[in-house]
């Protein structure tokens, strides 16, 4: 039996995380910084992934391109050869074709390391939980317990694939196109830049609302869960005193309270998500007419117009996503910080 054991041992996986039952470094609970720790190991499949992302999203940015090419080619027909049109044609083609091996390939990586944190950090949170001392598990109920290696770690599992999907490739949207403007216009390029310190106002008058919101909802589910789990443990207990009323009320009564936290929260990002809309396609219907008159002066070529924007457009589109999952980035972080409470306490 001895020897079965030490098999089953020797053949459980490892993740690589358990120095962070030992790393006193990390006692101010910033959720970053333990977010950094978790995929310290993994840096190579998130830069590999993001290599292929790259290629696998470059029709998004040759297509502005070649359309402008192509409108600049049938409006000045003297000026181009038709070998000029199908080498636009062939680039595009081969552009587009890529994208099967390389989003395979991006989704590949992203997600061999997303799965090994999220399978890692519910090991070291079990690991954790089988060092605590007896009143540690006291003062936490086996409800919380349970929704902080379920649930909590699901939303760090999430916050992990909204960087990788959406994050990062907004950042990275933008700077390719403000790269690829400012290469035929200055001028076009700073207007764009003025979309940047917008984003920056907003996330900063709606930063404070959602974290509120979002902890106090969870506060809420772990009461919720907690009682829960308490009522089922007791049972037999109420039946026996009549009590099933009194119990219902109970968890009616936090559902309610439940209902409430949930609404404010949700009317909050549907504000902050209202609002940024609003901001941005004015920004577009400014950035048309801006262009627009550029050409009618003739500053730029006719093409160019849709060229500028649809690269303004892929910027307020970046920009937007990240405002969109701004929300599901603050539950992330939120999450992060619960379960810095098993993994950082010293009652062991």
């Amino acid at each position: 039996m001895q020897s079965a054991a030490t098999a089953d041992r020797k053949e459980a996986p490892s993740y690589g995380l358990e120095e962070l039952l030992n790393d006193d470094s990390l006692t101010d609970r910033r959720p970053s910084r333990l977010l950094f720790q978790l995929y310290r190991q993994h840096w190579n499949k998130l830069l590999l992934s993001i290599f292929f992302f790259l290629f696998k999203h470059s029709p998004v940015y040759v297509l502005p391109i070649v359309t402008a090419n192509l409108i600049n080619l049938a409006s000045k027909p003297d000026q181009y050869s038709t070998r000029s049109l199908w080498i636009n044609i062939i680039v595009l083609i081969v552009v587009i074709a890529q994208n099967i091996p390389t989003q395979v390939l991006h989704i590949s990586y992203m997600s061999k390391a997303i799965r090994f944190v999220e399978a890692g950090l519910r090991s070291t949170l079990v690991r954790k939980l089988q060092r605590l001392s007896m009143s540690a598990h006291g003062e936490l109920s086996a409800g919380k317990l349970q929704t902080k290696v379920l649930r909590d770690v699901e939303a760090i599992e999430t916050l992990s694939k909204q960087i990788m999907m959406s994050f990062f490739p907004a950042i990275i949207s933008v700077i390719v196109a403000i790269i690829i403007t400012s290469s035929r216009s200055l001028t076009v390029m700073g207007f764009f830049v003025l979309t940047i310190p917008a984003a920056l106002v907003l996330v900063r008058v709606f930063r404070q609302k959602i974290r509120r919101s979002n902890s106090e909802f969870r506060s809420q589910i772990e009461s919720m869960s907690g009682q829960v789990t308490e009522m089922v443990g007791m049972l037999p207990v109420t039946r026996a005193h009549g009590l099933e009323q009194t119990e219902i009320s109970k968890i009616d009564n936090t559902l309610n309270h439940l209902r409430k936290k949930g609404y404010r929260l949700d009317i909050v990002e549907a504000y902050f998500g209202s609002i940024a809309w609003v901001v941005f396609q004015l920004f577009q219907v400014f950035c048309l007419a801006f262009t627009v008159w550029l050409a009618y002066r003739g500053k730029i070529p006719v093409g160019d117009v849709v060229l500028y924007q649809s690269f303004f457009s892929m910027i307020l589109n970046s920009v937007s996503s990240l405002l969109t999952v701004y929300p599901q980035i603050a539950k992330g972080f939120e999450s992060i910080y619960s379960v810095t409470e098993i993994l950082l306490s010293k009652d062991v």
